[in-house]
């Protein structure tokens, strides 16, 4: 029988995924860099003795949220709105050519979801040791009185 996963181990496979997902999410969206932000990924799961997860740490190049925004080299965040619709009108000979990519904040890849996916994973872990706990509680003598 397989032996049951620490928290440590759980979160140390979900950050795995969540960088992996993020660097797919790069190539996908066709994030051009020089690498850099791909490259920056990193994570630590800190955990203490017994294997309860205190902390989990996710790094990467402060630009990417730049990128994830579509600002960035004098585009500031409240001018989308207006850029975009001058693109619209305009084409592109006006106004700010950056565009959103979000790579990190929206749909499954996001940050706030792949969040709730761990929440669920560690939930799961709990409700299996608390089974696990009971039935290890009951005692099993059976007595039939005749």
């Amino acid at each position: 029988m397989e032996e049951a996963k620490t928290q440590r181990e759980i979160s140390q496979e979900w950050l795995a995924l969540v960088i992996q997902n993020w660097r797919q999410q790069l190539k996908k969206l066709r994030i051009k860099s020089t690498g850099d932000l791909d490259q920056s990924f990193a994570g630590e799961v800190m955990a203490h003795s017994n294997g309860d997860v205190e902390k989990i740490k996710i790094a990467y190049a402060w630009y990417g949220a730049m990128v994830d925004m579509g600002v960035g080299r004098g585009s500031k965040l409240g001018d989308q709105k207006e850029n975009a619709t001058s693109r619209r009108i305009l084409g592109k000979a006006r106004g700010n050519r950056r565009a959103p990519k979000r790579w990190y904040s929206k749909g499954r890849d996001s940050i706030g979801h792949q969040v709730n996916q761990l929440s669920h994973l560690l939930a799961d872990k709990a409700a299996i040791q608390g089974v696990e706990n009971v039935a290890g509680s009951i005692q099993k003598k059976l007595v039939i009185n005749i």
